[in-house]
């Protein structure tokens, strides 16, 4: 029997008619929910139903046999394990595993480990544990003992799903709990998961002293519908999947369709928060949004920016999220925060409370001398009152300052959190002292629950002494992370019109005229699965003797039977939809499913963009003939990519498509010093500015050189507030550095009879603000076998003279070596003499590229030619490598796989890009 058939609405509108006492468990609360409109559009009303979840059925059991605990999901089950695991790792019975517990993914780990020995809780797995001899197994075995206990020698024990349902079936064992849970007729409908708890659980169910009619899909019902109902959607990355989506919907809502008609199903949290983003941007409204994250609250986001600040030092942007979430709280006018808010960004302060207060401490003084030179020539009515909002802004901060100082005063799991329970008092008092109404209780009683549960863990071990320490850049991640996995459950509105956005796992038995189903990539649905480490070990040394583990084959065999509800819950039209890239920008394979739809229907006429125009070049539109999909590319030949750019690229693919593509950039903090970064960009812009002086000695240049260093400090200075030992030291390092360079670079740099200097000579059209007057505006265009390459650039200087041109570029530590300029290993020299040989205006061969290294005088790689056929061969060559580049790129290769290993010591991207991986598959 089928649930389109409605057999379960057929067997409830007999039981009313009868008016018996009717308890309906649905597998989710969707089902429920649609169960509950068809038998009122039948009905006209009922009562007498008892409408549960399966886990709401356990909760209720519970609730009747006073049963107390704490049920333990997935970042509290991380919580206890991090908190088993460092307390054996302090004494000292992890020496395997104690060096791991650094890396941030250890925890986690383990702890799905154990959710699966907990699913499979009928194994008696500490016995087993303790006659191992295999020292990784002997650790585990220790961790899951410490867990075990942990979790069952508490006065309110903490309880995973599956042994609560253990519990529940006990109670429904006992005759008088059977009787006050039954009724006349019990109907439970849907796909349950086959753990044992849950298996034995419907058998208890099935015993009970009432008529108990199981309904669930047949295996038939799990086949696709016709596939002539269904359409595909592309986009180039999953945002643009997302975005064609909204559009087709849009497009629907115009034309008369009720967005109850509507449901879209994503394959994961990442997905379903993409559609939420994107459908509210659009103004459509969703429905079906029982919960609410923790973190979205108002209440946890100003916890969240206290200790943001704290974290940051009192960082300028930090403070500014403050002032948003507090000052209003505070008593402050719209009119006061906006000036305190303009104060602050047009300030020089970089960071630190004792400036801040500086700041607002000088702005009260001025106001005042101002007001009282006003009133003194009888101006008082022209007086701002600036004194008053500095006033205001310097109580601020005090309490601002106040707040903090509660809750940092040790780093200690129980300090931090019982600074942040004193927080959440004060915020709920002031909140009713100054909205003039209190807010829901149940808010700040979600955000106490969850703070005082992660206080409980962290006094378990607790050493009298002064507890385990811990850094405040891992109590802000846990905040957030446990912030974000909590949900409020939110009253719904009865009448109420939207779309629902769903999980996979929650269309079961829902019926819509439109769905939609995203994220249809082979990793993305159906996931990808890579074997766990632990199991992988508990096999290798034949542990899992009768025991099955969890294997692909269930995770392949979920995906089918997710697919096909979403499939049945379209009764007119299923549209499908696929990214072209995946994550990280590598090409996406379409999803099996749309492979099977598109072997009897022909895929692609269904495909639904814009225009053809709006397909990025490289990217062919899917038909029949081309079942699969054309690569994603990020290159496109007409337009110009930067010699660094190209450089980048071969040296590691991944690198320049992170940086140049994706705009990853890397969070730098700065600290009362210059950045590297800054540091090269004044540098350059003193030697480019010594280039048009015709300075004829060294003395004369250093001199020169100075005045342009400072004025270039002075506006750093001004810019960020520097001041202090630190500062002046950095800059009297900075001037040294600069003049011994000088002194070493004295031949090169002086003006001499016969040589032409320019400085930043580009082609291309880079920066054309400080770019040479000669420089040429087309990019350097290299052609082959109807292919072609366009590069931009800027020289920093280059040596014109009757005998040829010499091309330096500066270099702030370290520079290319001779080997490696020559071998094509480094291809920004070559590259510079190619565009300026070829595009510099004048017949002129190339003497010599070199690099100068600003921190290492003197030294640098560089190459020289004899003669111009010299020249010639070595551009031959670079040009051969330079369209393997451009095959490689236009195929789309972004793959983490460097020239050479040591470019990956310096990479900020080390941690993300995994080129192991990729170094295991290429062997």
């Amino acid at each position: 029997m089928t649930f389109n058939e409605k057999k379960s609405v057929t067997l409830l509108t007999e039981a009313v008619k009868k008016q018996q006492r009717v308890l309906f468990v649905g597998s989710h609360p969707l089902l429920i929910q649609q169960r509950q409109q068809e038998l009122l559009q039948v009905t006209g009303g009922y009562i007498g139903i008892q409408w549960l979840t399966l886990h709401q059925l356990v909760e209720r059991l519970m609730q009747q046999n006073g049963q107390g605990y704490v049920r333990i999901d997935q970042p509290l089950r991380e919580d206890l394990i991090e908190t088993v695991m460092l307390q054996l790792e302090g004494e000292g019975k992890l020496p395997l595993l104690s060096g791991s517990l650094r890396h941030a993914g250890m925890t986690k780990s383990v702890a799905l480990w154990i959710e699966d020995l907990e699913k499979r809780s009928q194994e008696d797995w500490l016995p087993a544990f303790q006659k191992r001899t295999e020292p990784v197994l002997q650790e585990l075995g220790l961790v899951y003992g410490g867990y075990d206990e942990l979790i069952h020698n508490r006065d309110i024990p903490y309880k995973e799903s599956e042994q609560l349902m253990y519990l529940a079936i006990e109670y429904l064992k006992e005759l008088p709990n059977a009787i006050d849970m039954s009724a006349d007729l019990v109907v439970v409908e849907g796909e349950f998961p086959a753990f044992p708890g849950v298996v034995r659980l419907m058998e208890a169910i099935a015993r009970l002293p009432a008529q108990v009619v199981f309904i669930s899909a047949s295996s038939s019902a799990l086949l696709p519908v016709s596939r002539g109902k269904a359409k595909c959607l592309i986009g180039m990355s999953s945002n643009d999947e997302i975005d064609q989506v909204g559009e087709a919907i849009i497009q629907q809502l115009e034309e008369g369709v009720s967005t109850n008609e509507i449901a879209i199903v994503t394959p994961n949290v990442a997905y379903l928060q993409k559609v939420h983003r994107e459908l509210r941007k659009r103004g459509v409204r969703i429905r079906g949004q029982r919960s609410l994250s923790l973190l979205n609250l108002s209440l946890a986001k100003r916890l969240l920016a206290m200790l943001q600040l704290q974290k940051y030092n009192w960082q300028r942007k930090h403070l500014l999220t403050c002032t948003s979430l507090y000052a209003t709280m505070m008593g402050m006018s719209d009119t006061e925060i906006a000036w305190g808010r303009a104060v602050i960004k047009e300030s020089g302060v970089p960071a630190e409370f004792g400036r801040w207060l500086s700041l607002f401490k000088g702005r009260e003084t001025r106001s005042r001398l101002r007001t009282m030179h006003l009133l003194e020539n009888g101006e008082f009515h022209i007086a701002p009152p600036f004194e008053a909002y500095a006033q205001k802004w310097i109580r601020f901060l005090f309490w601002l300052r106040r707040r903090l100082q509660s809750v940092f005063l040790e780093e200690t799991w129980e300090t931090h959190l019982n600074g942040l329970l004193e927080m959440v008092d004060a915020d709920e008092t002031l909140a009713r002292k100054h909205r003039g109404h209190s807010q829901q209780c149940t808010e700040y009683e979600a955000v106490r629950n969850a703070l005082r549960t992660r206080r409980e863990i962290a006094l378990i071990y607790k050493d009298p002494k002064k507890g385990r320490l811990i850094k405040l850049d891992r109590f802000v991640k846990w905040f957030r992370e446990r912030m974000t996995f909590l949900q409020l459950s939110m009253p719904l509105e009865t009448k109420y019109d939207g779309l629902h956005v769903l999980l996979a796992d929650q269309i079961y038995g829902a019926e819509f005229a439109y769905v939609y189903i995203v994220g249809l990539a082979e990793g993305i649905w159906p996931r990808s699965s890579s074997p766990h480490w632990i199991w992988q070990c508990l096999e290798q040394n034949g542990f899992l003797n009768g025991v099955k583990a969890p294997s692909v084959d269930e995770l392949v065999e979920e995906d089918d039977r997710l697919f096909g509800w979403a499939v049945m819950s379209a009764q007119r039209e299923a549209i499908l939809s696929m990214p072209l890239r995946a994550e990280r920008g590598r090409p996406a394979v379409p999803s099996s499913y749309i492979k099977e739809w598109s072997e009897e229907s022909e895929f692609g006429q269904g495909t639904t963009r814009k225009s053809e125009r709006d397909l990025p070049t490289g990217c062919k539109k899917i038909s029949s003939k081309t079942k699969a999909v054309a690569t994603p590319s990020f290159f496109d030949p007409a337009i110009p990519i930067s010699v660094t750019g190209m450089n980048e690229y071969a040296k590691c693919p991944f690198s320049y498509f992170s940086y140049r593509v994706l705009a990853v950039r890397e969070e730098v903090e700065r600290q009362e010093k210059l950045l590297p970064t800054d540091i090269g960009s004044i540098l350059h812009h003193v030697l480019r500015m010594l280039s048009g002086e015709k300075l004829k000695t060294v003395d004369e240049l250093v001199h020169q050189a100075v005045i342009f260093l400072d004025e270039e400090l002075h506006r750093y200075e001004r810019t960020y507030g520097f001041r202090g030992s630190k500062w002046e030291g950095q800059r009297n390092s900075l001037r040294k550095k600069l003049q011994l360079f000088l002194r070493t670079e004295n031949e090169q740099l002086v003006d001499k009879d016969g040589v032409v200097q320019m400085a930043e000579w580009g082609f291309g059209r880079v920066h054309a603000e400080k770019m040479d007057v000669c420089s040429c505006e087309e990019p350097l265009l290299f052609k082959q076998d109807q292919r072609e390459l366009r590069l931009s650039g800027i020289i920093d200087r280059v040596d014109l003279s009757d005998k040829g041109f010499t091309i330096v570029d500066y270099k702030l530590s370290q520079s290319p070596t001779n080997r490696e300029i020559e071998g094509g290993l480094d291809l920004q020299m070559a590259l510079y003499l190619i565009a300026f040989e070829s595009m510099g205006g004048v017949e002129s061969s190339p003497l010599e590229g070199r690099f100068a290294v600003l921190k290492d005088p003197g030294k640098g790689g560089r190459i020289t030619f004899s003669a111009k056929s010299e020249f010639e061969a070595y551009k031959a060559r670079v040009t051969q490598h330079l369209f393997q580049l451009v095959d490689a790129m236009a195929s789309g290769d972004v793959l983490p796989l460097p020239r050479h290993v040591a470019a990956c010591k310096h990479c900020s991207l080390q941690a993300v890009c995994r080129r192991d991986e990729y170094a295991k598959r290429e062997e």
